[in-house]
């Protein structure tokens, strides 16, 4: 009996457990509905287009591609392998169909505008990806070392048609760019080599500093003449504006302070202030216009109009004795105009998925057109010199085609 009862309960345990087999068999085969994600689509699509590119299955490689493109649009990883192949097979032309499937997307654009207005981004992307540490946000983690092996392939894909004769301008930049991305730099696209490239033209347009300025701006004010009298003065002040192409129009507001270097007197109201206060106001448009430009430098030719005034009497302090008690203040107003030269030294450029924007700081040197009228006060005619250390910044929103996730 000893002997019969292990026995018994072995048997026992795998009935058990071949039953658990069995249901656990029978579950999965009624488990017939699948639903493919672009994650899953996008895992499937670059484990399978090195393997049927190296068995030269093209058919089927062209209908994996189809298929990612019509459901999940155009991933990087496909635009690259689709690009060298046109190159390989002497297809090329600067353009990409999209035939993404999206009806909140809207009409697809004409395959040239695609190509144009997202060929950059994409070998942006390209060359980011060749130097992850972590793998990157939209790809899902079980994606990675498929991932890193299509990169692989495309290297080795692009240095292979390095060796290919006859490859014009903007083919041999696009395999030199997948072949070598960490050396090459899409500034070389500013060469005559690519003239009438819808790629230099993509590059021109993004360089092409354009959108909304802003900036803060602190600064000296030097008057010259009889308005020295007044002695130096301090100012801080902010500008918004835009920018297109190397013209810049920006609404100034500056703001001078500070007591006066010497008294001077000033007349209100049938009374004589004897005063050394000095508040003053500058506000107007600033335009100007780029001389010559490079990739971290700018000289531009400045020039404005603006409102500019100086406020004379302190009505918050009783320490004037020929004051009342109803002074209402006065401001001695006059027209500026404006000219002068700009430095600028842009320190970044930054590029993310929705917008590009160029930090600066500046120098910039100005002379003012002013004339004051102080009837029956101290003469304060003269003209100003400004100077001015700015901080800034031009920023332009990118308008994406595509959907990269």
């Amino acid at each position: 009996m000893k002997k019969i009862f292990p026995l018994l309960s072995l048997i026992v345990f795998l009935t058990t457990n071949t039953n658990a087999q069995v249901k656990d068999a029978a579950v999965e085969q009624m488990m017939t509905q699948r639903y493919m994600t672009c994650d899953d689509i996008f895992y499937n699509t670059i484990t399978l287009v090195p393997k049927l590119y190296r068995e030269k299955k093209m058919d089927t490689l062209k209908a994996v591609i189809s298929y990612c493109k019509k459901n999940c649009g155009f991933y990087e990883a496909i635009v690259g392998f689709s690009i060298l192949n046109s190159i390989e097979n002497n297809t090329f032309r600067e353009e990409l169909t999209d035939t993404y499937k999206d009806s909140t997307k809207g009409n697809s654009l004409k395959d040239v505008m695609f190509y144009k207005n997202n060929i950059l981004s994409y070998l942006e992307e390209y060359k980011s990806n060749q130097n992850i540490e972590k793998m990157p946000a939209n790809y899902p983690h079980y994606a990675y070392t498929a991932y890193v092996d299509y990169n692989n392939f495309m290297l080795e894909f692009a240095r292979s048609l390095l060796k290919k004769p006859g490859l014009g301008h903007t083919e041999r930049f696009l395999v030199k760019f997948y072949a070598y991305p960490d050396s090459m730099s899409l500034r070389q696209l500013d060469d005559s080599l690519y003239h009438g490239s819808l790629i230099q033209e993509a590059y021109k347009d993004r360089t092409k500093f354009g959108g909304v300025s802003y900036g803060l701006v602190f600064g000296q004010w030097h008057p010259t003449g009889q308005l020295a009298v007044l002695g130096d003065h301090p100012f801080l002040g902010a500008y918004i504006g835009g920018r297109g192409g190397g013209f810049s129009c920006d609404f100034v507001m500056n703001f001078g302070f500070g007591d006066a270097a010497n008294r001077y007197i000033v007349v209100k109201d049938d009374s004589i202030y004897n005063t050394k206060y000095f508040f003053n106001y500058y506000i107007g448009l600033d335009f100007g216009q780029a001389l010559f430009r490079t990739n971290h430098s700018e000289l531009a030719f400045l020039y404005g109009i603006a409102y500019d005034g100086i406020e004379t009497i302190d009505v918050s302090s009783n320490s004037n004795s020929n004051a009342n008690s109803n002074a209402t203040g006065k401001v001695l107003s006059s027209l500026n105009l404006n000219t002068g030269l700009g430095y600028k030294f842009y320190y970044r450029h930054i590029t993310n998925d929705n917008s590009y924007r160029h930090p600066y700081v500046a120098l910039q040197a100005k002379y003012n057109f002013v004339s004051y009228n102080n009837n029956g006060g101290t003469d304060l005619t003269g003209r100003s010199f400004t100077f001015s250390l700015i901080w800034g910044m031009y920023a332009k929103h990118i308008h994406h085609y595509y959907d990269k996730n």
